[in-house]
C-alpha cells in the first residue's frame, strides 16, 4: 500500500510538471508568433 502510494503521488507530480511545461511551450509559442 505504501509503494503504491509513493508510486500514484510521483505520478501526479510528473503529470503536473508534463502539463506545466506543454502550458509553458504552447504560451512561448503563442507569444514568438
Amino acid at each position: 500500500m505504501q509503494s503504491t502510494g509513493i508510486f500514484s503521488a510521483s505520478f501526479s507530480r510528473m503529470g503536473l510538471i508534463s502539463f506545466m511545461i506543454k502550458g509553458f511551450i504552447v504560451t512561448t509559442s503563442n507569444c514568438c508568433v
